[in-house]
């Protein structure tokens, strides 16, 4: 029976994940939510999911902050938590695409505005950037009223304002002279 349920999540996570474009520790993150969500579990589980065609070593999960071991057992990282871990979580030059996501939720969430529009900019200016198909899954799969999906949603709600006021602050602010040269 136990070999079935393996299977059966094996299966489950390939289809969750076929033809998704990104990183394999976004892939992983966004499998192992949609089969566990922000639950623990246990080592057995997390090495069934981390053979089933990632390129992702366990000490990598821990060392990224992606799973938060608690004890034996482990749970997903949730954005708050992850950039407690990690402040410059989605400021590296080579991101995972969940650390750029994460990041911007902790700026949606937060008061500054501007630094939202500059990291929306600078991540996600287009509307087919991988980002916003990220962002999209991640609504489909965080647990209702969490934290998580509250600002995933509100980025997702947002998206055709934030990529046209993240465009717009960056045009120069062209200074008006007087005509006379007062």
């Amino acid at each position: 029976m136990a070999e079935l349920l393996e299977m059966a999540k094996e299966s489950a996570f390939n289809a969750l994940l076929k033809g998704f474009e990104g990183d394999d520790f976004t892939k992983f993150y966004i499998g192992w939510l949609q089969l566990n969500g922000f639950a623990e579990s246990d080592h057995g589980e997390l090495n069934t999911l981390v053979k089933v065609g990632l390129s992702v070593e366990t000490s990598q999960l821990f060392k990224e902050h992606i799973l938060i071991q608690n004890g034996n057992k482990q749970t997903l990282g949730g954005f708050q938590e992850r950039l407690a871990k990690n402040k410059n979580l989605g400021e590296r030059a080579n991101n995972l695409l969940i650390d750029e996501v994460h990041r911007a939720m902790a700026l949606y969430k937060g008061s500054n505005r501007t630094a939202l529009l500059q990291y929306i900019e600078k991540v996600a200016s287009q509307p087919e950037n991988s980002f916003w198909r990220v962002l999209t899954s991640l609504c489909e799969v965080l647990p209702a009223g969490s934290e998580d999906q509250k600002q995933a949603l509100g980025l997702l709600t947002n998206k055709s304002s934030l990529i046209r006021e993240s465009k717009a602050a960056q045009r120069p602010v062209t200074e008006q002279t007087n005509l006379f040269g007062q």
